[in-house]
């Protein structure tokens, strides 16, 4: 009797963990369709089931997918929260090394946003040297884990291999280009060694690897180079598009600023223009699905109070008056959310629209101005001189102003405070031609603006506006320190 009674329970629990494994691919599937508050949800329910039946390396994969996915969004207290979760895991099993794989891997991208939020030089470094390091123990830990154990939990390694070298590309200045290129090496071979991956899955990977490729290459000043990688890109984006339209959309608007911005230095106005309204349509689309999701999310959250408030309410015999309570607070938050998701929304047309007008004004005002330029017979004309040596109009950087603070009224103020006479004083040494965007971001860049406010004028991310500095000051000698 005893024994048929271990045997039901046994096979009951099976169930149980079979139902949480098909609840984990279903979360995983949501969350690729765009449907993130629900996927969250799922993979909490999921969670909680695997703890109950001791299987704590799946409840661990639950919550580092919960910390990617709140990465995505810029959710720190949702990655906290998961961050916290896998940390009670990881001291209840110290010999699981899957479960410190996951742990230290998320730790590593949480201190990302911490490096990116640093003032202090010093701070910085030394959150960065920990970020380095986290990272590389993660990788360490997956290179212990068996194949098996890699395919039953749907790691990917070529992601660990890549993060490192994309960190070693965006917090390093300059660039570490012989780590860039290891740990890139190790994440194609990761890649060209996982048979278990479904080709969609591999073709993700390629997107990531051929772009930071593209970049490599034009760190080295091979631009051909550069834009076949990138053109590869696009090719690969459009047919990962066709089953997940909304995993690469981030990757597309990125390429489509990286070919603007060789256009641009090529001096080809009319591509990088072509480019610049592709860039402009893929952040419309970027933009209402983040607005998408960020309702579903609202959603998903109200759904999920209110069954936890609807349980309270039978225990207490409140039913009512916490069921009303809960609906008057999910519809104000709505409310408000979709209040400020349409406000930012006509703030970004509005933007975009600016550029795209004053793109070619500027291009016929600098070369209405180079052609009546008077010559002085001890210099050579302006013509003659290279175009990394040409001084910028005072009248070109003025209208960059006047357009910067006509789209962001609010920060008017602190804008005219920039002295145009050093910001043109700061253009003639540059070594290389500065584009329309270049003068933008310098302008910004002279001010006490922050970074996430220099990356909310842009409509990109933080981490983009690191980048864009980088990527300045590579236009100036090295001997020459730009105050930025």
């Amino acid at each position: 009797m005893f024994l048929s009674f271990i045997i039901s329970f046994v096979l009951l629990l099976s169930s149980e963990v079979e139902k949480a494994v098909g609840m984990y691919h279903e979360a995983s599937k949501q969350q690729q369709a765009g449907n993130i508050g629900l996927s969250h949800s799922i993979y909490r329910e999921a969670a909680d089931i695997f703890i109950d039946a001791n299987e704590a390396a799946w409840a661990s994969v639950c919550y580092y997918s919960l910390a990617i996915s709140y990465l995505n969004q810029r959710d720190t207290a949702g990655m906290d929260e998961a961050l916290s979760r896998l940390e009670q895991l990881r001291q209840k099993h110290p010999d699981d090394i899957s479960i410190h794989f996951d742990y230290y891997s998320v730790l590593a991208t949480r201190l990302v946003v911490d490096y990116e939020n640093c003032t202090d030089t010093d701070s910085a470094a030394l959150v960065r040297k920990q970020m380095m390091s986290y990272q590389k123990k993660a990788a360490s830990y997956l290179e212990q884990m068996s194949r098996e154990e890699r395919h039953k939990r749907h790691v990917h390694p070529v992601w660990t291999y890549y993060n490192i070298a994309v960190m070693y590309d965006l917090y390093y200045d300059p660039v570490v280009i012989d780590s860039v290129r290891k740990y890139l090496d190790l994440a194609q071979e990761a890649r060209d060694h996982t048979d278990y991956l479904a080709p969609i899955d591999l073709q993700e990977a390629d997107i990531s690897i051929l772009d930071e490729r593209s970049w490599l290459a034009y760190y080295f000043g091979e631009r051909a180079e550069a834009k076949r990688y990138m053109l590869e890109v696009l090719a690969l984006i459009d047919t990962v598009s066709q089953t997940r339209p909304n995993a690469v959309l981030t990757e597309r608007c990125e390429a489509y600023q990286f070919m603007a911005m060789i256009a641009e230095e090529e001096n080809n106005h009319t591509e990088a223009l072509e480019w610049q309204k592709k860039l402009n349509e893929a952040n419309r689309e970027r933009y209402n699905v983040e607005q998408n999701e960020a309702l579903h999310e609202v959603e998903a959250q109200y759904k999920k109070r209110e069954q936890d408030q609807t349980i309270s309410a039978l225990r207490k015999q409140n039913i009512m008056l916490i069921a009303i309570s809960a609906s008057l607070l999910a519809i104000l938050v709505s409310a408000f959310v979709i209040f400020r998701l349409r406000r930012k929304n006509r703030e970004q047309e509005q933007y975009e629209q600016a550029v795209e007008a004053a793109l070619p004004q500027t291009i016929a005002q600098a070369t209405a101005n180079e052609s009546v330029q008077p010559q002085h017979p001890l210099h050579e004309s302006a013509a003659d001189q290279p175009s990394s040596t040409r001084p910028i109009e005072a009248s070109s950087l003025k209208l960059q102003l006047d357009l910067l603070c006509h789209d962001f009224p609010r920060y008017e103020q602190r804008l005219r405070k920039v002295n145009l006479t050093l910001v043109a004083d700061l253009c003639s040494h540059a070594r290389k031609p500065l584009s329309v965007v270049d003068l933008r971001y310098l302008i910004c860049f002279l001010t006490d603006l922050t970074t996430t406010e220099v990356a909310e004028m842009f409509s990109v991310e933080p981490p983009s506006i690191y980048i864009a500095r980088y990527r300045l000051r590579r236009k100036f000698p090295d001997n020459y320190k730009l105050p930025i």
